[in-house]
């Protein structure tokens, strides 16, 4: 055996001895399929491996749709057929990489799933990195390596707009015309819409602290205010924690002026919700997450987010949910309100 097979025989072994994650109570193996990727190599890390499958998803399903809707909808005497050369063109473009994990020890199923999950994200990330794609898990199978049964874990495209319908909702036919049209004719709101879109489809909390702030940020500047006093909802002056007058100037401060401006809050919460708004981009900004904001300088962020976001001393999801909820709307009003001034 020569050195090259021999390190190889050795690698191999290493790569399938069982990786522990939080128990060795149960024994698994995972394959994680991820859409969007194009890779050529096959590529072993550590505990799992990256394989190419030189494939992709189809659009079947889309043409497949696109024929009910014109035969049940439409007298249109058609039927677009699935060709091949429509089904390369899409399997191309939706290339398709899996990334095995042969043997994990873990106390459930789930557990062993959050921890693939979190490495495929990981290395989703990367690739976005060195390859400019934007991939995405959309299948996991976990295998019971004791039984040798299959369980499949679909992961959908959950919808993230509003579920009512209906004039209540501005789903009339003058008010889409309306914001249609100022996007069409102004590039700035059409590259704001662009940006709040975006962020409303990401999935990471993290990102969302950063991006929705920084709209706010932007549709405040906009503003060009002065350099003027800045005045609570009653007209009373704001001031610091040492006395001293406020001005309108600085995120913080004109992001306030903004929704002011606009009827958006209310005495003595309005600053602190926005002062709570900018530390959750603080913590994200400089350390990665939001759940790394004990580490910001700034006490009173630190104390703000505390209130806010935790219980017990630990991180509230449902909390921080509620935040982010109230942030995405007060963005989302922020921009109607500026497009119906246009």
């Amino acid at each position: 055996m020569n050195k090259v097979t021999q390190r190889e025989h050795v690698n191999n072994r290493e790569f399938n001895r069982p990786f522990k994650i939080d128990d060795d109570k149960n024994s698994y193996s995972v394959f994680t399929f991820i859409k969007g990727v194009l890779i050529s190599r096959h590529v072993k890390f550590e505990h799992f491996e990256m394989i190419p499958t030189r494939q992709g998803l189809d659009s079947k399903d889309s043409l497949g749709f696109v024929n009910s809707f014109i035969r049940d909808n439409t007298k249109i005497q058609s039927y677009f057929e699935y060709s091949e050369q429509r089904r390369n063109a899409s399997r191309s473009g939706e290339p398709v990489v899996v990334l095995h994990f042969p043997y994990l020890k873990a106390s459930t199923m789930e557990k062993t799933l959050e921890y693939c999950e979190r490495e495929a994200d990981k290395l989703i990330l990367a690739l976005g990195i060195i390859r400019g794609a934007k991939g995405s898990i959309f299948e996991n199978i976990v295998v019971d390596k004791a039984t040798n049964k299959a369980t499949n874990f679909y992961r959908p495209t959950n919808y993230r707009g509003n579920l009512l319908a209906g004039d209540l909702t501005g789903e009339t036919p003058s008010n889409i015309d309306r914001v249609f049209s100022a996007l069409d004719k102004d590039a700035y709101l059409e590259f704001i819409a662009r940006l709040y879109n975006e962020t409303k489809a990401e999935p990471s909390q993290d990102f969302k602290c950063v991006r929705y702030w920084q709209i706010l940020e932007m549709l405040a500047t906009k503003k060009n205010y002065p350099k003027a006093a800045l005045l609570d909802f009653d007209n009373t002056p704001l001031l610091d924690s040492g006395g001293k007058q406020r001005e309108c100037s600085g995120s913080v401060n004109i992001v306030f002026q903004l929704l002011k401006d606009h009827g958006f809050g209310s005495k003595g919460k309005t600053y602190d919700d926005v002062c709570l708004w900018v530390a959750l981009r603080d913590a994200v900004a400089h350390f990665g997450q939001v759940s790394d904001f004990m580490q910001l300088r700034n006490s009173s962020r630190r104390q703000s987010l505390s209130a806010a976001i935790l219980t017990n001393g630990s991180l509230d999801q449902r909390k921080l949910d509620f935040c982010l909820n109230n942030l995405s709307r007060i963005v989302n009003l922020l921009i109607q309100k500026t497009i119906a001034e246009k």
